[in-house]
């Protein structure tokens, strides 16, 4: 702080002196300094006032923007978040795309295996035939299985069952041939082998002790006509069944 003026003397409260050439020229000097500072000062003032309205301006700004940060930031996280979970969706369906194609191909592997199983093969057929020629029945019997369990043809049906039904009765276990033949009597009657199943049947029933069942079944392929070979065979079990001899020479 300056220090006070001196008191003023009551008695000097009314009277001017004028100033002199060199207090004129002093204050005029001073003034002058005054004037300089002063100009100065306000420059200073005036930057200080543009750099303040520039601050509080930038913190207006800010303060405007900020909420607008928040929310354009809160936003972003949003659609970060939604963008995350589309792709975690993304990325979820396509495993589970994934496990599905591989299940499938498995499915369609399953079924190739299958349909493979089940494809009839002419040459399994064959040696089923063969090997019931050879004596070989358990053999025979679990490829006439094989074959039995294959899209065979249809008029091939008879044949497999006969096949069956004939390797049982040479193993002497004639309630499973019986098994086979009977559906040839029942289910193809317009085949080769449904006069030979009656004679198959025939045999079965005479060695079980049936013979009244026997001897019905015998004739009822007898009243068929047959003719031949077959003819001979049905006459001479009905002899057999009868208890009386066979006719040799047939």
């Amino acid at each position: 702080m300056p220090p006070p003026p001196p008191p003023i003397d009551p008695a000097e409260m009314h009277i001017w002196t004028p100033p002199s050439e060199e207090e004129l020229a002093a204050r005029h000097r001073r003034q002058q300094v005054l004037d300089a500072m002063s100009s100065d000062l306000e420059k200073l003032f005036m930057r200080y006032a543009h750099t303040l309205g520039e601050e509080i301006i930038l913190e207006n700004l800010i303060a405007f923007q900020t909420p607008q940060y928040h929310q354009w930031n809160a936003r972003f996280s949003e659609d970060l978040s939604d963008i995350d979970a589309i792709h975690q969706g993304n990325v979820d369906e396509l495993q589970k795309s994934g496990e599905a194609v591989a299940l499938l191909k498995e499915e369609l592997e399953a079924i190739r295996k299958r349909r493979e199983e089940r494809r009839f093969r002419p040459d399994e057929y064959q040696l089923a035939i063969r090997l019931f020629r050879d004596a070989r029945y358990a053999e025979s019997i679990a490829v006439f299985n094989r074959v039995l369990a294959t899209e065979f043809p249809p008029n091939l049906h008879d044949n497999i069952l006969f096949g069956l039904g004939s390797n049982y009765y040479r193993l002497r276990d004639y309630k499973k041939a019986k098994s086979y033949f009977d559906p040839i009597v029942e289910e193809h009657p317009s085949t080769d082998k449904w006069l030979v199943a009656h004679a198959m049947l025939g045999m079965i029933y005479n060695l079980d002790g049936q013979k009244s069942r026997a001897l019905w079944i015998l004739q009822k392929a007898l009243d068929e006509k047959p003719t031949g070979e077959l003819l001979s065979i049905l006459q001479n079990l009905i002899l057999i069944t009868q208890g009386k001899k066979p006719d040799v020479a047939s």
